[in-house]
């Protein structure tokens, strides 16, 4: 039987084994994820094959802020921008034009690139780890850490029970105790391509994957203020949600960051 990977719950160790091209389960404030430094092709390679994941499914990219996108993309719509500095740290991943030297591994060769920037202060030490030792904006490449298919895991325990066996004895389970969300991000495609797909010639973002939208009534100080319109593309409303996610403007749609009340 194989050894199961260490548990740590050291941010420093965490990073150095990224550094070294090794995996590290970490803690998100949605689930935990399975992350490889991003700019590792060994690492992003394994990831895959790890999880048994298709090689054409892009993975999201986590980041420390939004000043972290330029890096990362070639162009950052305005919309994006204006999300970005509303909700994050936080549950919302944006998809936008990626820049291009980023891998097609990362992007399951489609044009546009998956950012987040996670609100688990474990998370974002660990970027700042990264961020110490490298040249440019760090990032994470990190799926749900399960095999392809299996329900997204919660805790470091679950992700030991689920694909312990399958890591090696280099790589490390980030614990930061059980996941405060429990469901994975929002999606908001900000491209052109979209845009256009749906008939709207303005800056508009796309909400993709709603699991964790609230509609918020016009003038609720909860909402923010951001006077872009949003679209859903598709799909029904995570029961998670408060009611349906209709067209209309961003100044009567918040981003639920798992702390309502």
């Amino acid at each position: 039987m194989a050894p199961l990977p260490r548990f740590t719950t050291s941010p420093t160790e965490a990073a150095a084994a990224l550094l070294a091209d090794n995996l590290v389960a970490l803690p998100t404030e949605t689930v935990y994820g399975l992350g490889g430094f991003a700019r590792s092709a060994t690492a992003v390679e394994r990831i895959f094959s790890t999880k048994g994941r298709p090689a054409n499914h892009p993975v999201i990219v986590h980041v420390a802020n939004a000043d972290a996108m330029a890096h990362w993309a070639q162009d950052v719509p305005e919309s994006a921008l204006i999300l970005a500095n509303a909700m994050w740290p936080g549950p919302l991943t944006l998809v936008i034009p990626r820049a291009d030297w980023v891998s097609d591994a990362i992007t399951g060769g489609q044009p546009t690139i998956a950012l987040r920037a996670p609100r688990h202060p474990l998370f974002q030490q660990v970027l700042a780890a990264l961020e110490s030792q490298s040249e440019f904006s760090p990032g994470i490449a990190a799926p749900s850490a399960n095999r392809f298919g299996r329900v997204s895991p919660t805790t470091a325990e679950h992700v030991a029970a689920d694909i312990g066996q399958l890591l090696e004895p280099t790589d490390l389970i980030l614990d930061g105790g059980p996941c405060t969300v429990g469901v994975e991000s929002t999606i908001a495609i900000c491209t052109d391509r979209y845009r256009k797909s749906l008939a709207l010639h303005r800056d508009y973002p796309v909400i993709a994957h709603p699991a964790l939208m609230v509609v918020h009534r016009p003038g609720d100080p909860r909402a923010p203020d951001l006077g872009h319109p949003v679209h859903r593309r598709r799909g029904r409303c995570h029961p998670a949600q408060h009611g349906p996610v209709q067209r209309g403007t961003l100044e009567s749609v918040g981003i639920f960051l798992g702390d309502e009340g």
